[in-house]
This record gives structure tokens, C-alpha cells and sequence, in this order.
């Protein structure tokens, strides 16, 4: 069972942020100070010293280049062929807010809201955070205890729920119940996994927040689902939900929590359940995208996960875990080649595809962004 935050090993939460490291020095003092307090025996002692060195050090981060770029492309592509675009002054306003969010972050300012995309690589995700939230750069796992599963939601909050079906929710009042949320829990960071994302979030209530998350090919992530996590290995099972899929695909009225109908577009969008069209939903996700300080794309992990540097996490090492939290390899990089084929008749296949044509677009438009060199 996933515990809260409050039970985290070594109680970490209220004295570090990470740390973006500019210079040598930086990395020298933070080390120095480090192995100093550790001498001590106190764990609060470490980290607060640790980050009044920092602070005392007086320097002003910027964030560094992004494989996402700083230029929008908005000219969106439907699957009708009807087309869509935003100003190019919506675009750079959108960046431009992405780019203060992240400095506020380096300089130990702001939030973080980690949209957990299930079945995706966030389980990953959440870990590398949580590595990172010692405040030491570069920090391999073989140099401190890693929990066995830490879920990065504030429980107490929210543990798997749909934070927009809370009571006292509103568009307006999100943003402070995020921030009171982890606040009273000594955090700057949350995950949200039971909801998409804000469904304002490019407005200026958002200005302090940096947006990170995954993705992955679509019809892949739904094997997953199934196989996964709703049948938890068991073939039968899984036999059982592919027949029933098409049936199955009603319960995205009800929430995105085990939707397998265009899912990314759904979260990405912040619409969840409430679907308008497919170009409304897919030109609302990829405008959303756009203020994501690091999207990870699962199929291409090593080339994607560098944009968590321009939010000063570094990962020197890939850190790969499982959905028990489990560290499974290092400088190990991920398939590019989607699993459904192993898993599915073409039938079942050409099935799921057609109710997720939406999301394959705006995957192929991500991978476009990320990696644009493919």
C-alpha cells in the first residue's frame, strides 16, 4: 500500500527543494556541507544547512535550452483534414510562462505539478523526483535508502481521485487548494493522477507552477492497462477485457482514471470526461503541452528526460522502476518498438486504434516536438 508523504524515509519534505547546479562550487559546498551534517546524526540539521548554503551562495539560475522547443508550432492537422491554428502570440505567451515557471523553480521558488499519466512511465517519473528531492545533484541510488513505493500525490489530499470532484472545487479555486495542500504538508511538488490537468492552467493563476509528465504510444499503454494493472498478469483476465473493450469504453463518461478512449487528449486537454470534439480536445492538449516544462515520451525515455534539466533535476543515470518502485537497471534505454503487436490480433488492434485515433495524433505530434530530430 502506497503511503503518504509524512512517512517518507529520512522526512525530507520540509527543508529541501532541488537544486539546479550552475557552477562547480555549487557542488563542492553542497557536498562539503552534506558530509558535515551527516556527522551530526540530524537529519533536519542536513537539509536545512544544505539549503542556506545554497542561499547563501546568492545565485541566480536560468533555465538552460529545452529539447521542447521555445518556438510553438501552431498549425494543428486534423484527421478530416480540417485545419486550425493559434496566433503566434498565443504560442510565445504560452512559452514565455513555461520559461519564468522554470525559473522560479531553479531558484527554489513555485510548484510542481507532476500529471501522472497511468500506465505511461509515471511511476518512473514520480521516483526520478523523488531522487532528486534530496537537493544533491547527480545523486545515484546506491547512496541513500530508495522506498520500496513512494507515490508523489498527497494522500491526505488526494490518493488516486478526481481532484476536480472534491467538494469545494471549482476552475477558480483549484489553484489554492493545490498550494494549501502542500504547504501544510511541507511540499513543493504534487502528483496528480485520479484527473487531468487544470482546466485553466494557461492563465496566470498557474504563473508559479512548472507542469511535468509522460507519454506513451497509446494503444501500448492500454495493453498495459489491462494486462498490467486491471488484470494484474493474469491472461485470462486479460482475454476477458479485450473482448469487452469496445463496451468497457463507456466508463471514460465517468472519469479518466481507467479511460482507454483517447486518454491523453482527455488529460492533456483538462476536459477529462466532459468531450467536445476531437479538434477542440486535440488542439486544447497540444496548446496545453506547450506550458509542460518536460514531457517524457516513454519510446524515446533517454532523449526526453533531459528536459527535466531545465527545472535543474539532473539525472546523470537513467533510473528505470517498475510499478512496485522497484529499481530495475541503469543507462537502460527503452524500446522504441510498441508491445501490442505480441498482444493482439489485428482485429483487436485495428479496434483499439479507432478509438484512439485522436491520442496516436497528438502522440505522433509530441514525438515531433521532442524529438525533433527524428
Amino acid at each position: 500500500m502506497m503511503t503518504d508523504d509524512d512517512d517518507f524515509p529520512l522526512n525530507m519534505q520540509s527543508t529541501c527543494r532541488p537544486i539546479c547546479s550552475v557552477r562547480l562550487q555549487q557542488t563542492i559546498i553542497l557536498i562539503v556541507v552534506f558530509v558535515f551534517c551527516v556527522n551530526k546524526n540530524s537529519t533536519e540539521l542536513v537539509f536545512s544547512e544544505i539549503k542556506q548554503s545554497y542561499n547563501d551562495l546568492n545565485v541566480t539560475t536560468k533555465p538552460s535550452p529545452t529539447n521542447q522547443s521555445e518556438t510553438a508550432d501552431c498549425h494543428f492537422t486534423f484527421t478530416g483534414g480540417n485545419e486550425t491554428s493559434i496566433s503566434q502570440e498565443r504560442c510565445t505567451n504560452i512559452v514565455h510562462a513555461k520559461v519564468r515557471a522554470n525559473m522560479l523553480w531553479n531558484n527554489q521558488q513555485g510548484y510542481l505539478w507532476m500529471q501522472h499519466s497511468r500506465k505511461a512511465g509515471g511511476t518512473t517519473l514520480c521516483m526520478n523526483l523523488r531522487l532528486n528531492i534530496y537537493g544533491l545533484v547527480q545523486l545515484h541510488a546506491k547512496d541513500h535508502v530508495t522506498a520500496s513505493r513512494e507515490t508523489c500525490q498527497i494522500l491526505a489530499f488526494c490518493s488516486d481521485c478526481d481532484v476536480k470532484k472534491k467538494p469545494g472545487y471549482s476552475v477558480a479555486a483549484l489553484p489554492g487548494m493545490v498550494r494549501a495542500a502542500m504547504d501544510s504538508h511541507g511540499r513543493n511538488f504534487i502528483e496528480i493522477e485520479g484527473s487531468g490537468i487544470p482546466d485553466d492552467m494557461l492563465e496566470s493563476s498557474w504563473d508559479d507552477f512548472v507542469f511535468v509528465s509522460t507519454i506513451r504510444h497509446p494503444v501500448d499503454r492500454i495493453v498495459s492497462a489491462l494486462l498490467n494493472d486491471q488484470c494484474e498478469g493474469n491472461r485470462q483476465c486479460f482475454e476477458q477485457k479485450k473482448r469487452s473493450f469496445a463496451s468497457d469504453v463507456s466508463k471514460c463518461q465517468l472519469s479518466v482514471y481507467n479511460c482507454n478512449s483517447n486518454y491523453f487528449v482527455r488529460t492533456f486537454s483538462g476536459l477529462d470526461n466532459r468531450y467536445t470534439t476531437d479538434e477542440d480536445m486535440l488542439e486544447k492538449a497540444k496548446m496545453n503541452f506547450l506550458r509542460f516544462s518536460c514531457v517524457v515520451v516513454v519510446e524515446y525515455w533517454n532523449e526526453t528526460v533531459r528536459c527535466l534539466e531545465t527545472i535543474g533535476l539532473h539525472l546523470k543515470d537513467i533510473k528505470l522502476f517498475n510499478v512496485a518502485g522497484d529499481l530495475q537497471s541503469i543507462n537502460h534505454t527503452l524500446s522504441r518498438e510498441t508491445d501490442y503487436g505480441k498482444e493482439l490480433s489485428q482485429e483487436e488492434l485495428a479496434l483499439m486504434k479507432a478509438f484512439n485515433e485522436v491520442d496516436i495524433q497528438f502522440y505522433d505530434w509530441v514525438i515531433k516536438q521532442s524529438v525533433p530530430e527524428l
